[in-house]
């Protein structure tokens, strides 16, 4: 068994650009205690040694990136400079370069003026990646709400409980971003003014970041729990320990900043891949098998909705083969889709049934839903009166036709029936308990 070295230690801990004091002040703390920081390996990587008190000076260098995993050739450049100064640095990351004072007539390193102009500039570019990739996400997840998927989106507690999480984030880094330019402006003034300003722990905006990860994973848990769709708690984890292993492999190589967009982007693939195959298994509508009805769920779905069998408003040819039901149910109202296909020993396929029955208090959902289905067709038959409805059209210049029904609160969609009689009509409305 590999016995472990007592004289190294690996701290996982992360500061911002704006928090650069805080940071040095955190590894003078450290090296009072015996732990000098050495470099970036996974973490703040420190060596166990006699207890001094060694000055830090973290600075922001203008020319690093976010995907600087090590100093490259214009940092170590720089860091001749600070030498000659009277510093020597240590290690670097990202925008980060870590000094270690070696002169103890050492000048500062830059100018209160540049210090500020470098950590802003490096904290804006890092928000502003931050800030484009959740965007992004969310801008995917409103279009598909009020695009083509709005059905899949709408009626869906989950993913309805991702988009509304998304946009929290998305909106927390705006103000997240806007509060900078504010500190921005307060401390030009004070650098102006000759008041030295301190870059330290910045333990609100820390606090709120850990309340919104809290509440991100107990309300994934949390509906994991009521909705019992248990494959949500494994696919969270492994979606976590993916994240956490990815920036633990690409801690420990330290690629060059070429390399780390390349893995970055390939980690991006990957993950993206494993979010369709999570929602593929997460969010599929479970099917029937032939000659059994699938099992509803009596919290998450409307059985009146999926009660209708033409049997109860026409004679049937053959007898059920297969079937498939499904029901979803969401804060925004409820869908429901039945398909049945009937049969005899002679024909697989002799008769059967389609529709399609939304319920919503909103009037906005009811509108959209209409508008989808409804794209497109043009009605050969107006029938209100015989539905009692808001809107009812018949679909066809056959017998048999599609009906499309708007009730305030209610669409029915039937396809390939002949509803001219009246006495169909009553009992389907009666069956689907129609307003």
């Amino acid at each position: 068994m590999k016995r472990r070295d007592e004289s190294r230690k690996t701290v996982r801990k992360n500061f911002r650009y704006i928090e650069c004091d805080a940071f040095a002040e955190y590894l003078h703390d450290m090296s009072l205690r015996g732990w000098h920081f050495c470099g970036w390996t996974g973490g703040l990587v420190f060596e166990k040694g006699e207890a001094e008190d060694i000055c830090y000076c973290v600075e922001v260098f203008p020319g690093g990136s976010e995907m600087d995993t090590a100093p490259g050739p214009d940092a170590l450049d720089y860091a001749e400079y600070c030498r000659a100064a009277g510093w020597e640095l240590i290690d670097g990351q990202g925008c980060f370069c870590i000094f270690r004072r070696i002169d103890e007539n050492a000048a500062p390193i830059v100018t209160e003026e540049e210090r500020l102009e470098n950590i802003f500039r490096a904290e804006r570019n890092a928000l502003f990646l931050e800030l484009t990739s959740r965007s992004f996400l969310t801008f995917v997840f409103w279009g598909k709400l009020l695009g083509d998927q709005f059905e899949d989106w709408a009626f869906s507690d989950a993913r309805l409980l991702l988009l509304l999480f998304s946009t929290a984030v998305t909106a927390y880094r705006l103000c997240k971003t806007a509060a900078l330019y504010v500190l921005w402006n307060q401390y030009r003034r004070r650098a102006e003014a000759g008041v030295p300003v301190h870059y330290g722990r910045r333990n609100a905006a820390r606090r709120a970041e850990s309340v919104i990860g809290v509440l991100a994973l107990g309300g994934a848990a949390g509906y994991a729990c009521l909705s019992k769709e248990w494959i949500i708690l494994p696919l969270l984890a492994a979606m976590l320990l993916l994240l956490t292993g990815i920036d633990y492999y690409i801690g420990r190589i330290r690629p060059k900043r070429k390399e780390n967009w390349a893995l970055q982007i390939g980690a991006g693939g990957i993950l993206v891949l494993v979010m369709q195959v999570a929602a593929a298994a997460v969010f599929s509508i479970p099917g029937a098998v032939p000659g059994e009805e699938t099992d509803i769920d009596a919290q998450a779905s409307d059985a009146r909705d999926l009660s209708l069998r033409p049997e109860d408003y026409r004679e049937v040819y053959g007898e059920p083969v297969s079937s498939r039901l499904s029901s979803e149910k969401s804060v925004l109202g409820s869908r429901a889709s039945v398909r049945i296909s009937y049969g005899t020993e002679e024909e697989e396929d002799t008769d059967g049934i389609i529709y399609f029955v939304c319920r919503s208090e909103c009037p906005w959902v009811i509108e959209r839903f209409w508008n989808i289905n409804t794209r497109g067709e043009y009605p050969e038959v107006h029938c209100e009166d015989a539905w009692d409805a808001r809107e009812a059209w018949g679909v066809g210049r056959y017998a048999k036709k599609n009906y499309y029904v708007r009730y305030d609160d209610v669409v029915f969609i039937i396809y390939g029936e002949d509803l001219s009689e009246q006495k169909a009509v009553d009992a389907i409305r009666e069956k689907l308990n129609l307003p």
